[in-house]
């Protein structure tokens, strides 16, 4: 039993499911595959209404608990939507066999194409009197044979539909704007309002992401804005209805450390002519500010694997003065964590030991640490298959950046300049760490091709499948761009950014191709590359 995870890969979870009675023990055969939705029912919900915003919340908590005889104690359920590993005639004979099972009945009906709408509307009626959450309905064609002719495009499925359901709105009174610091320095405002319930969760701050963003939209204090959960889930403010009678003042000192503000547009100050409503707040302050720096310690132990250091556990430490920096993280001992609240000699030498398997990194893990400008994953694993070494990396000059897959020559300043500002911290951290040797480049069956993944692959991970990719010789890309041959479009639930961005490139005559996964594996086939 696994969760469906980020996309690419999930979480076993066997232990937990174990312990929620709606779901049988075991099951009459082999190689069946059961997909489903666990879910918690609002009545079991208003237990925790006090504690918790959502039912969706936690349910994933609950079956992650430690203690997997705790998930028991929430009464979550769970209905199965798709049965893998037997021959069916019908949908909903998929339905009747999970039913047999002993699973919850699914709520489905069986109708022709012209009720389609009646029947999504007859949902949409019933979708708060439902005893779970509800956001829309799924139509798939019924015969499983006519399924298979009608097979599917690059991103879906011809034989199924989803619909949303609009998503609930409602007006509530902004009372505050709070500022926030990030770990790149980055002020977001946040806004206060008088709380309001909206889907089932009691909604009291909405970010407003941007400096630019409270300006666009033109909110003030005490003025009415029109809220919604994009997706159910993320509150959003999608207009002021009603100007209020304060104007919110901008910050013109950090909120953490004094510092003086600034506002910057694409990585540069703001200048006399450019668009206000595009700026984004930053602190000037490069090493002072304790909330940049407390961000900028959870993100490199996030980047480079390290567990145990949760939040308020990095904000002790820093608050005692023990890591203001990462470096500062190789001087831990256990003396040191013990006098910290709730630390045991056990948990302190795990957490040292943990520091420890840190020291040796891929220089693509050292970059993602260091949190430089635009520099994620797929960037950081781009830029160590170009130039080998951070010493190459930080002798590169804009050119030879620029020509890389998706660098740009604002992309490529910031990071020649997030290099260079961060100078003193990467030597600092040289002293402490060692970046292994880079893999050996490759020519392969795939030289010269580029990759990229969006949706979920049912072969295999993705990060196995780039790495295929890259051991034939090819390379993965970090984004959409002229230099992509193929688009690998795994299973989605709704279309993504890169499959727009690269069917519109194609339309204006670009190369890249859309391929569906069969396909992709067919390619690697055709060339050679083994597939285990």
């Amino acid at each position: 039993a696994v969760t469906r995870g980020d996309g690419t890969k999930g979480e076993p979870i066997l232990e937990q499911v174990r312990h929620i009675a709606a779901i049988p023990q075991s099951l009459p055969e082999r190689n069946l595959e059961l997909r489903g939705e666990l879910y918690l029912p609002l009545g079991e919900f208003e237990r925790y209404r006090d504690r918790f915003q959502s039912p969706r919340n936690l349910a994933a908590g609950a079956v992650k608990q430690k203690d997997p005889s705790r998930t028991a104690e929430f009464g979550l359920r769970f209905f199965v939507y798709d049965v893998l590993g037997r021959t069916f005639e019908r949908e909903r004979d998929k339905f009747e066999l999970a039913r047999r099972l002993g699973f919850p009945d699914l709520d489905y009906s069986v109708v022709r194409g012209g009720e389609a709408l009646a029947v999504f509307q007859d949902f949409q009626r019933r979708r708060y009197d439902q005893p779970y959450e509800l956001d829309g309905v799924v139509f798939k064609v019924d015969q499983v044979a006519a399924q298979e002719v009608l097979g599917g495009t690059a991103h879906h499925p011809r034989y199924a539909l989803a619909y949303k359901f609009a998503s609930r709105e409602t007006e509530t009174i902004v009372r505050e704007v709070q500022w926030g610091v990030g770990r790149s320095r980055v002020i977001t405002p946040v806004a206060l309002v008088e709380p309001v319930l909206l889907s089932g969760a009691t909604i009291r701050r909405v970010t407003l992401h941007n400096v630019g963003q409270l300006r666009r939209l033109g909110v003030t204090l005490g003025c009415t804005v029109k809220i919604t959960r994009r997706g159910d889930v993320i509150p959003y403010i999608s207009e002021v209805t009603a100007p209020g009678d304060t104007p919110v003042e901008i910050p013109l000192r950090c909120p953490s450390c004094g510092a003086p503000t600034e506002e910057r547009t694409e990585g540069r100050l703001l200048g006399a002519a450019d668009n206000r409503e595009d700026a984004s707040l930053y602190c000037s302050g490069t090493t002072s500010c304790s909330s940049a720096a407390r961000a900028f310690l959870e993100h490199y132990l996030k980047a480079v694997g390290c567990e145990g250091f949760g939040e308020r556990l990095i904000e002790r430490l820093y608050e005692f003065g023990l890591v203001r920096t990462p470096v500062e993280l190789y001087a831990l001992t256990v003396e040191d964590l013990l006098p910290l609240e709730r630390m045991g000699e056990t948990l302190a030498a795990k957490l040292v030991e943990h520091i420890a398997a840190t020291r040796h990194q891929r220089l693509a893990t050292f970059l993602e640490a260091l949190g430089l400008p635009g520099v994620g994953r797929r960037m950081a694993e781009q830029l160590e298959a170009e130039f080998g070494t951070l010493e190459a990396l930080r002798t590169a000059d804009r050119e030879s950046l620029v020509r890389l897959p998706g660098i740009g020559e604002r992309v490529a300043d910031a990071l020649l300049e997030g290099l260079r500002d961060k100078g003193e911290a990467i030597t600092a951290l040289l002293r402490e760490i060692v970046l292994s040797p880079p893999p050996p480049k490759t020519r392969g069956a795939l030289e010269g091709l580029g990759f990229l993944f969006t949706g979920t692959l049912e072969s295999m991970d993705r990060r196995d499948a780039e790495a295929l990719v890259l051991a034939a010789g090819g390379r993965v890309l970090s984004g959409v761009s002229k230099d992509l041959d193929y688009l690998v479009v795994g299973r989605s639930e709704r279309v993504s950014g890169k499959l727009r961005k690269a069917e519109k490139l194609r339309a204006e005559g670009g190369k890249v191709e859309l391929v569906e996964e069969s396909r992709w594996l067919r390619l690697l086939e055709e060339r050679g590359v083994a597939v285990k």
